[in-house]
């Protein structure tokens, strides 16, 4: 079994200001011309600065950095 990536990507929209969403919650993420259009499972959308691919790296950063996290306090 995965485990679940609840880890928050921080989103800077166009219109200014920032919202956080827990990774497991974005349900697509597109390119537009005025940049990213990110959608949550739940409808929700924000057009973001940047690219796709940044906020996918994003997303691989934040759960990279949580599945280290577990798993150095298992073992602590």
């Amino acid at each position: 079994m995965t485990p679940l990536c609840t880890a928050l990507i921080v989103l800077t929209r166009v219109a200014g200001g920032e919202v956080a969403i827990p990774a497991h919650q974005i349900g697509a993420v597109e390119d537009t011309a005025a940049g990213a259009v990110v959608t949550t499972e739940r409808g929700a959308a924000w057009r973001v600065v940047g690219a796709a691919r940044d906020v996918a790296q994003q997303v691989r950063d934040g759960c990279l950095i949580q599945i280290i996290d577990t798993r150095k306090a298992l073992h602590d």
